[in-house]
C-alpha cells in the first residue's frame, strides 16, 4: 500500500509540473500578414521596423518584423506561433538601435508608434487564415 501512495504522489507531482510549466499545447493561430502604404504598394523600406499587437488586456503581445516585401510573421511564445484569438490593436515601430548604427532611412508618422494612437487593429479568428494588411501613411516632406 505504502508503495502504491508513493507512486500516486509522485504521478500527481509530475502531473502539476507539466501543466504549470505550460507543457500543454498553445492557444496561438499562425498570423502572417503585410504592412503597406496608402497607396497598397508594399512597405518593404520598413525592413527596421516591428509590429507590435496586443489585446485589450494589456499582458497578451505578439510581435514580428517587416521583411524586405513589407510581410510580417507574429510570435507570441515561440518564434512565428502566431497570436492568440481576438482583437488587437497594433502599433508599428523602430527596432532599437545601437549608437554606431546609421540612422534609418525612412520614417513613419509618430502616432504609428503606440497602440492608442495608431488607429490599426486587426481580428485573429481561430481556424481561418489570419493575413491581416496594415495600411499606413509617410511622412509628409
Amino acid at each position: 500500500m505504502r508503495q502504491f501512495t508513493h507512486h500516486l504522489l509522485r504521478g500527481c507531482l509530475l502531473g502539476l509540473l507539466v501543466t504549470g510549466l505550460g507543457c500543454g499545447g498553445s492557444n496561438t493561430e499562425p498570423v502572417t500578414g503585410q504592412v503597406v502604404w496608402e497607396d497598397g504598394s508594399p512597405a518593404g523600406e520598413l525592413a527596421d521596423y516591428t509590429v507590435e499587437a496586443e489585446l485589450p488586456d494589456g499582458k497578451t503581445v505578439a510581435r514580428g518584423s517587416i521583411g524586405p516585401d513589407g510581410r510580417f510573421t507574429l510570435s507570441t511564445f515561440r518564434p512565428e506561433d502566431g497570436a492568440e484569438p481576438g482583437e488587437y490593436k497594433v502599433l508599428i515601430a523602430p527596432v532599437s538601435r545601437a549608437e554606431f548604427e546609421p540612422p534609418l532611412t525612412v520614417t513613419i508618422p509618430a502616432k504609428y508608434h503606440t497602440f492608442e494612437t495608431s488607429g490599426l487593429s486587426f481580428t485573429v479568428v481561430r481556424g481561418q487564415k489570419n493575413e491581416p494588411i496594415l495600411k499606413i501613411s509617410k511622412n509628409k516632406k
